[in-house]
């Protein structure tokens, strides 16, 4: 089986420039694979319910986001629609999908110890500085603010209630850091819902003034704004400020490569800089960069995955998805060689164990992963 004539193959239906004879070429070379006796065989129960959930769950999203011209020119191949189901699976999870349970695979997964997915982790700092670990903290009332109740829910989220519209209480301040293997949803004082990703941290007032709302953001941050027309909504992060009334947007602040960017789902808002100042309509991003701000489209269901449970790589080096699972697993990355800048296609929950992460990036044979402890080395 020539792997990289497929995995090329795979890539050009995945960006709608194969054609027809390309698509064909593909569909040949899977069943080629398909065909050999014993595949099925080699396979545990554990694999087969992988490949199964997989397959499925992708194909759902496939169907209802592809542009119809991409399913269309897929379901012209010959083959049943078993193997068209299939295909569409291998091109979205990145790679050859028989190569994700081949045994030669499954020996390599022995070989790397496990590290389990983050979780629901923070720690609440009030305005005392007493600090709280949510993990540990019982569900039930917290503290209490400037007259503003703080409660844990039983489903491991922070509500902040019965806010007091005062202006002659001083203004107290709360923050909410989430560690490298954690997140965390809060409900602040207005009713802006904010669901935090790790290493991010959110300072915002107890009980907000009648004039406006200002938190501030270092990591990544979705959030659902109240409406309040009286209340413009700010997020200080680094060099820009956001500005809404009451709308659903993503901030990604983590300054990786020294880059800001802000997705937005519903809604307006306004994104402040020192080089100007830039309106977003939904499906639009902003991307800022030493000091430059630009606007584009946005590819939504990338940027809101991992609020939505899973990972989702789109032609993205294996240099930008790292610091990704470090913040997720709670581990440390280094690269050793000239690891290739190959672009990299997949999606894979968030509740995957890290060697199940790892397995899926091997199927390119273009790096491959040591791990010791918890540290993880990449190589070519």
């Amino acid at each position: 089986m020539d792997q990289k004539r497929i995995t090329e193959l795979i890539e050009k239906v995945y960006q709608n420039k194969a054609s027809e004879s390309e698509i064909e070429e593909l569909d040949f070379l899977y069943t080629q694979y398909d065909d050999k006796p014993g595949y099925a065989e080699n396979l545990g129960k554990r694999e087969k319910n992988q490949l199964q959930d997989a397959i499925y769950s992708r194909i759902q999203e496939q169907l209802s986001g592809e542009p119809k011209n991409l399913k269309s020119r897929i379901f012209k191949s010959k083959l049943s629609l078993q193997i068209s189901l299939v295909t569409i699976a291998v091109l979205l999870i990145g790679a050859v999908i028989v190569c994700f349970v081949h045994p030669a695979f499954q020996k390599n997964d022995q070989q790397l110890a496990d590290i389990k997915p983050g979780g629901n982790y923070a720690v609440l700092t009030l305005s005392n500085g007493k600090n709280i670990v949510l993990t540990d903290a019982k569900n039930g009332n917290l503290a209490k603010e400037s007259k503003t109740l703080v409660r844990k829910t039983d489903d491991g989220q922070i509500i902040y209630s019965n806010g007091a519209d005062d202006s002659s209480l001083p203004v107290v301040y709360n923050t909410l850091t989430i560690p490298q293997g954690g997140q965390y949803t809060i409900t602040l004082s207005d009713g802006t819902h904010v669901i935090m990703n790790s290493a991010s941290t959110l300072k915002y007032p107890v009980s907000f003034s009648k004039s406006e709302r200002v938190v501030e953001l270092n990591g990544e941050a979705y959030f659902e704004v109240s409406h309040d027309k009286s209340k413009p909504f700010k997020v200080i992060t680094h060099q820009q400020v956001v500005e809404v009334l009451g709308t659903h947007f993503n901030i990604n602040s983590y300054g990786d490569d020294n880059t800001v960017k802000t997705v937005l789902e519903e809604g307006s808002v306004k994104v402040y800089t020192k080089s100007g100042t830039k309106m977003l309509k939904p499906g639009q991003q902003s991307v800022l960069k030493e000091n430059h701000l630009d606007v584009g489209e946005a590819d939504l269901e990338e940027a809101l995955a991992w609020k939505n449970g899973y990972f989702r790589f789109n032609n993205e080096s294996i240099k930008t998805i790292m610091p990704r699972l470090a913040r997720w697993y709670n581990i440390e990355i280094t690269f050793d060689g000239n690891v290739s800048d190959i672009g990299f296609y997949g999606t894979i929950s968030r509740s995957k164990n890290i060697s199940e992460v790892l397995k899926m990036l091997e199927t390119t044979k273009s790096v491959h992963f040591k791990i010791q402890g918890r540290r993880i080395t990449v190589t070519p």
